[in-house]
C-alpha cells in the first residue's frame, strides 16, 4: 500500500522527504528497517521532549514566586526584563537614565503580576516551515510509484516537515505542561509556606536585585541599596526602588513658619495645607492613590470632596473611567465606616460622571495602614508624616508636621505600594472570615484576627474591588528637569511574616553616617500608657537602630543630634486618649538607652572616653520655638515628623517612626547633597 495511509494522517505524519534525497517506495525497505527508523526517531523525540521538559521546569522554578505574588507588583517582571538593556547617556544634572522610563512600560499583566513564558520552539519550527516551503511543495506534488493513490485528507500536516510539526505539537504539549506545573508548583510552595508559617511575598531572596540606576548615588545612598538588593530583592519595584524625582517648592511644614513663633499663631495659620492636598487630588486623569491613617476630617474631608467633583466633572468626556483609590487603618476597636466616606465624598455628584471610586480599610492582627500619599497619574506626589487631621494641624497648640511635594517617575512606586494593600483586601473579602465581615457593619468592632472594609461608587458601574495600578495605565511623561536621585523605601507591617525592607535601610542609612546624623523624630522610646512610663505589653526599645546609632557614635565618633517631640503634648483641645504626641521619655532616658547600647557592644569601653564622647558628640533634646517649649495655654509643642539626614548628604522623609511600631510604612530618601542641605534650611 501507500506509504501515507489514514491512519498515519490520524497520528503521526510521516517525514516529507528533503531535497535532493531518493524517494521511498511503498514495499522496498523491509519492515525491520521500518521498526528501526521508528524507534530512533521516537528515542529522538523522547530525548527533545525531556530537555525541554527540563527547561521548562527551570522557567517554573524563576517564575513560580510570582505566581504567589498576591498583585503587589504587575511591574516587577517588566522592570526585571529592563536591567538586560544597554544603558543610555545620562543626564549633565544628575547622571540618571531615560532609558528606565521607556523600558519600566513593557508588557504586564494588571491583574495577576505574573509574566507569561513563550517556548521559543515554535519560532524555530516556523523558520524552518520558511526554509523548506518550495521543497515541500514540489515534494507533495509528486505522485507515489504504486498504482493506488494517496487519500484525500484537508489536514495539512502532510505538507509541512516533520520537524517543524514535531516542533509545533511539543510547543503546546508544552505550554500546556507548563500552565498545569505552575498550578502545582504554586501549591507546593504554598504548602511550605503554611508548615513553615511564611506567607507569600516573604520568600528568602536567593538572587541579589540591581538596579541600573544606582550608580548615581553616594556611599550613603549605596549603603541603603546594598541592604535593600541584598535582603529585599523578592521586593524590588513594589516595596523599594531606586529611581528619580524632582522637589516641588519648599517643604510643607506646619504650623506655619512655626520655628519663628513668638506668639501663639492666629486663626487659619496653615488652611493652605489641606487646600494644597485638594489642589492635587484634583489634578487626576486617570489614577490616584490616596493613603493615610484615618478618612480626612474637617476642612481635610471638605478639600478632598471639592477635588473629587473636580475630577467628576472632568472626566464625563472620557472614554474609560478615572479611577480614585483611598486606603486607610481600621485601627482596633475603631473600624473606618467605608460607606459613610464614600458618601461624604460623593455628595451632589453628577451621575453622568466617568469616575470609579473605593474606599478601603484593613487591619491584620495589630498592624494596619500608616503610609500617608497623595499618588497622581504616575507623576504627581505628596507624602511625609501628615495625617488629615483639622484638630492637630489647624487649631491652636498645632502639632509640627513635615511632608513635601515631589514630580516624576517617584510617583509610580507609591501606586504601587498601595497594591500591595488592595490585594491583602480583595484576599481576605473572598475567604469564609471576609464573609462573616461583610456581615458586620462597618462601624462596628470586631474581634477577628482581621478586618478588611470596602466600599464603592458608583456601586451599580464600579467593580466590588479596583484593578491593581500598573505603570502601562498611565500615559508616559516627559522628563523633568532638575530631579534628583531618591530611593523609595517601605513595608507592609505584618502582610509579611518578618521582612521589613526600610528597617534594614535605616540600619544601613546611620552606619554608613561618616560626620552627623540628625534626627528630626516623634520618639526614639517605647509607646507608653498615656501619661506614665509603664510601656505597652510587646514593645520594647528599638534595638537595632540604637544599636546603630551607638557603634556611629562610638566608632567614629560622628555628632548625633535627636530632636524629640515634648512628652505628652496634646493639640487643639484633645483629650490624652485622642492624641497624645511624645511617649514620655525624657532627653535623659534616650541618652542613657545609646550609652547602654555602647556597652553592651564594646566589653573594654573606659569610662573616661565614653563621657568624653557622649558630651561631645551626643546631643538630645526636645523642639522649641522661639518663644519656648511651651504655647500660651501652658501645652506644650508636639512633634510628628519622621525626618533625618545623614552627612548632609542624604535625608528621610516619610511616615515611618523610629520607635517599634509594626505598621505599614512609606517614605523617601532623597540621595541629593544641594537638596538635602536646602531642606535642612
Amino acid at each position: 500500500g501507500s506509504l501515507l495511509t489514514s491512519t498515519d494522517m490520524s497520528t503521526e505524519p510521516t517525514t516529507v522527504p528533503q531535497a535532493g534525497t531518493a524517494n521511498f517506495v511503498a514495499g522496498e525497505e523491509s519492515e525491520q528497517e521500518r521498526e528501526q527508523e521508528n524507534e530512533r526517531e521516537k528515542e529522538q523525540e523522547n530525548e527533545q521532549e525531556t530537555e525541554q521538559e527540563t527547561e521548562q521546569e527551570t522557567a517554573m522554578e524563576n517564575y513560580s514566586d510570582n505566581d504567589l505574588n498576591l498583585n503587589l507588583n504587575p511591574d516587577k517582571d517588566s522592570e526585571k526584563e529592563s536591567l538586560t538593556e544597554p544603558k543610555e547617556e545620562t543626564d549633565k544634572d544628575t547622571g540618571l537614565e531615560e532609558e528606565s522610563d521607556k523600558q519600566n512600560d513593557t508588557n504586564s499583566d494588571t491583574e495577576t503580576g505574573v509574566k507569561t513564558q513563550k517556548g521559543s520552539s515554535l519560532g524555530a519550527g516556523e523558520e524552518h516551515n520558511a526554509k523548506s516551503g518550495a521543497e515541500v511543495k514540489s515534494e507533495a506534488n509528486k505522485e507515489p510509484t504504486n498504482s493506488h493513490k494517496e487519500p484525500t485528507n484537508s489536514n495539512k500536516e502532510s505538507t509541512m516537515p516533520q520537524e517543524g510539526i514535531r516542533k509545533t505539537r511539543r510547543f503546546g504539549r508544552s505550554y500546556a505542561m507548563l500552565r498545569e506545573n505552575r498550578w502545582v508548583l504554586s501549591k507546593r510552595r504554598t504548602l511550605k509556606q503554611f508548615i513553615c508559617c511564611k506567607p507569600p511575598g516573604d520568600e528568602d531572596d536567593d538572587d541579589e536585585a540591581v538596579d541600573n540606576n544606582a550608580d548615581n548615588l553616594s556611599y550613603v545612598g549605596k549603603a541603603a541599596y546594598d541592604a535593600l538588593r541584598i535582603k529585599h530583592s523578592w521586593h524590588h519595584h513594589a516595596l523599594w526602588n531606586v529611581t528619580s524625582g524632582r522637589v516641588v517648592g519648599e517643604l510643607h511644614q506646619t504650623p506655619t513658619n512655626g520655628w519663628n513663633l513668638i506668639d501663639d499663631p492666629v486663626e487659619g495659620h496653615s488652611n493652605w495645607f489641606p487646600e494644597k492636598m485638594g489642589e492635587i487630588v484634583s489634578r487626576t486623569e486617570f489614577w490616584c492613590d490616596v493613603l493615610s491613617l484615618t478618612p480626612p476630617l474637617g476642612v481635610f474631608m471638605e478639600e478632598m470632596r471639592k477635588a473629587v467633583a473636580i475630577v467628576v466633572e472632568r472626566s464625563k468626556s472620557r472614554m474609560h473611567p478615572v479611577i480614585i483609590r483611598m486606603m486607610f487603618a481600621n485601627i482596633v476597636g475603631t473600624p473606618v465606616n467605608c460607606g459613610k466616606i464614600v458618601k461624604k465624598l460623593t455628595k451632589d455628584l453628577p451621575e453622568d460622571g466617568n469616575v470609579h471610586l473605593w474606599v478601603g480599610a484593613w487591619r491584620q492582627g495589630v498592624s494596619w495602614n500608616h503610609a500617608k500619599i497623595i499618588a497622581v497619574d504616575g507623576k504627581y506626589l505628596h507624602t511625609g508624616g501628615h495625617n488629615m487631621w483639622e484638630k492637630d494641624y489647624l487649631t491652636n497648640n498645632p502639632v509640627y508636621d513635615l511632608s513635601f511635594e515631589m514630580e516624576g517617575k517617584v510617583a509610580h512606586d507609591a501606586h504601587l505600594f498601595a497594591n500591595a494593600q488592595w490585594a491583602f483586601v480583595r484576599q481576605k473579602k473572598r475567604t469564609i472570615s471576609g464573609y462573616v465581615e461583610d456581615k458586620i457593619p462597618d462601624a462596628l468592632p470586631s474581634f477577628l484576627p482581621h478586618r478588611t472594609t470596602i466600599s464603592n461608587f458608583p456601586s451599580k458601574k464600579a467593580p466590588t474591588f479596583p484593578t491593581q495600578y500598573s505603570r502601562r495605565l498611565v500615559p508616559k511623561h516627559t522628563p523633568l528637569q532638575g530631579r534628583v536621585p531618591v530611593i523609595t523605601m517601605g513595608r507592609y507591617g505584618n502582610l509579611v511574616f518578618r521582612k521589613r525592607a526600610s528597617d534594614d535601610a535605616f540600619n544601613a542609612l546611620i552606619g554608613s553616617a561618616k560626620k552627623t546624623i540628625n534626627f528630626a523624630i516623634q520618639d526614639l522610646g517605647p509607646i507608653c500608657i498615656p501619661q506614665t512610663k509603664l510601656t505597652v505589653p510587646g514593645y520594647k526599645w528599638p534595638t537595632k537602630y540604637m544599636n546603630a546609632i551607638a557603634r556611629a557614635l562610638w566608632t567614629k565618633a560622628v555628632n548625633v543630634n535627636i530632636l524629640l517631640s515634648n512628652p505628652h503634648s496634646i493639640p487643639g483641645g484633645l483629650t490624652a486618649l485622642e492624641a497624645n504626641y511624645g511617649n514620655g521619655w525624657t532627653c535623659v532616658d534616650v541618652a542613657a538607652e545609646i550609652i547602654k547600647r555602647i556597652k553592651k557592644q564594646f566589653k573594654k569601653v573606659d569610662d573616661a572616653d565614653l563621657r568624653n564622647i557622649v558630651s561631645n558628640n551626643l546631643k538630645v533634646s526636645f523642639i522649641r520655638n522661639r518663644a519656648g517649649n511651651r504655647w500660651d495655654d501652658g501645652g506644650s509643642l508636639g512633634m510628628h515628623a519622621k525626618h533625618f539626614i545623614i552627612d548632609d548628604i542624604c535625608c528621610y522623609i516619610g511616615s515611618q517612626n523610629l520607635y517599634e511600631c509594626d505598621l505599614a510604612e512609606w517614605g523617601i530618601v532623597i540621595d541629593d547633597q544641594a537638596q538635602t542641605q536646602k531642606n535642612n534650611g
